[in-house]
């Protein structure tokens, strides 16, 4: 989400290699769809930064950008941060969202535009502010 919000014509968008887009996407997206949906998306950069540290092959598996940026985002975890990081709630779940990210990377793959998801977002964003019963 944070990449759609990014000039592309903009020589200020180098700032938005690091894991920016992540927490940007995170914060547009969180008062619509609620922390479900927006915790995923903001750890999803350092779900990349993970399994870069966990499986060397996946690397090389990346798309030419998403090398580029792994590196701007901080490279592999140390220690530390792999085991903080598995200690979060939300490791699973950024893990998944992880991998759709890679799988949806294929170029010149024909896609629906974002209105063909407008009906389900819709009804996701009203799930997420209607009040729960009691």
């Amino acid at each position: 989400m944070g990449w759609f919000l990014i000039d592309d014509e903009s020589p200020d968008d180098v700032v938005l290699v690091s894991d920016d887009h992540a927490a940007l996407g995170a914060r547009i997206l969180s008062p619509l769809f609620g922390p479900d949906v927006a915790q995923p998306i903001a750890l999803h950069v350092l779900a990349k930064r993970w399994r870069c540290t966990i499986d060397p092959d996946y690397y090389d598996e990346l798309s030419a950008a998403s090398q580029v940026t792994f590196v701007a985002q901080g490279g592999p975890l140390t220690t530390d941060e792999r085991e903080r990081f598995e200690a979060l709630p939300g490791f699973v779940t950024a893990m998944a969202l992880r991998s759709w990210d890679d799988r949806a990377k294929v170029p010149h793959l024909e896609v629906p535009d974002l209105e063909h998801y407008r009906a389900m977002a819709t009804e996701l964003a009203h799930a997420w502010h209607r009040p729960a019963s009691v």
